[in-house]
């Protein structure tokens, strides 16, 4: 499989695919909800794809680029099951929005794993260099509590926004509304689990995946005039 960072056109439609039917089976997401709550957020929205050769997307994330609607985890921090003042918990944080992205879907279909396939460690590639080669100092994200735990095994250790505990969202019974530095968790990661480290910032050892070269991921500027980090 290869993995495709900022999908367009067909490729973009196939992670939009995977992302709606892995939602609805895991959380029970309908495509209107999951429209809903994405829709604002479509003009700053990255794909990132992991194609078959069938152009099917086994896995996909949607990340959120700095745009006129914010980033969805720190809008999302003064509704339920949190209810903080938003802008407090990002400053509390340190994390500045304006040099941030947002992780905000990751989606592997069932079974990609027991094929053989990184399937998620192809994604925080994709996730991880992006931010390096787009200058995101920080990534924000509301992670259900079993995908959290799945992320911890690779050494990847978020951060919980100040004010805030794990609660029920979106049809998840628990997720949590999380931050990491981009340098801070790859440095831990690298200490850790430095196995890890190497597949998601270089692609060494992805199993049967091929992924894009760095030079390749810069994104171009948005189209409505907000300015990437950079």
């Amino acid at each position: 499989m290869r993995l495709v960072f900022d999908a367009r056109d067909e490729a973009a439609e196939a992670a939009r695919q995977c992302e709606a039917d892995v939602f609805l089976d895991r959380f029970g997401n309908t495509a209107e909800e999951l429209a809903a709550e994405y829709g604002p957020y479509q003009s700053a929205s990255v794909f990132i794809a992991l194609l078959d050769d069938d152009g099917v997307a086994q896995a996909a994330a949607r990340m959120i680029r700095p745009g006129p609607a914010g980033l969805k985890t720190i809008n999302d921090l003064a509704r339920d099951p949190w209810g903080v003042d938003p802008v407090l918990a990002a400053r509390r944080a340190g994390v500045d929005p304006s040099r941030s992205w947002e992780a905000a879907t990751f989606a592997v279909r069932r079974g990609v794993r027991r094929r053989g396939y990184d399937a998620m460690e192809a994604l925080f590639y994709g996730v991880a260099v992006g931010s390096i080669v787009n200058e995101y100092e920080t990534v924000t994200a509301v992670i259900d509590e079993y995908v959290l735990g799945m992320v911890g095994g690779l050494g990847l250790f978020l951060h919980p926004f100040p004010g805030t505990e794990p609660g029920p969202y979106l049809g998840s019974p628990s997720s949590s509304a999380l931050y990491a530095h981009v340098a801070e968790i790859l440095a831990t990661q690298r200490r850790v689990a430095p196995h890890k480290w190497r597949a998601i910032t270089t692609g060494e050892g992805l199993a049967g995946i091929t992924v894009p070269d760095p030079a390749t991921m810069r994104l171009p500027p948005m189209d409505d005039g907000i300015a990437t980090a950079g």
